[in-house]
């Protein structure tokens, strides 16, 4: 998992260094290579805990996406707020065309949680 580990934060720092220093073509050069070398990015927030209001209005939903800057078969965007959670897929059309059932089966599976958690 690379979320414990230092790759992350090497590759973050290697491109803004390289950004100062080299074209832009060749920094896109290098950021599709890598990107060529993940097959999927599963990330999630936690969100405020209770509504939270812009211009007065309250906030219904939050919701954000896994950066898409290279090929990439999923990611996999996970956010709670406000007492619920929000699920959002992105595939890749050649290996997941219809990722509805993954979001489906997601909140098929959260609820049997809930029924489980609430039997105790």
């Amino acid at each position: 998992m690379l979320k414990h580990s230092i790759e992350p934060v090497l590759i973050y720092n290697l491109l803004n260094i390289l950004a100062d220093v080299i074209p832009s073509s060749l920094e896109q050069k290098f950021s599709d290579f890598i990107g060529t070398r993940i097959a999927g990015v599963i990330t999630n927030v936690p969100g405020p805990k209770n509504s939270i209001f812009l211009a007065g209005v309250e906030v219904k939903d939050i919701m954000f996406w896994v950066p898409q800057t290279s090929p990439l078969g999923i990611g996999v965007s996970i956010i709670s707020y406000n007492d619920k959670v929000c699920l959002g897929v992105v595939t890749d059309k050649n290996i997941i065309d219809k990722p509805d059932g993954i979001i489906e089966g997601y909140y098929k599976e959260f609820e049997e949680m809930k029924k489980l958690l609430n039997k105790k």
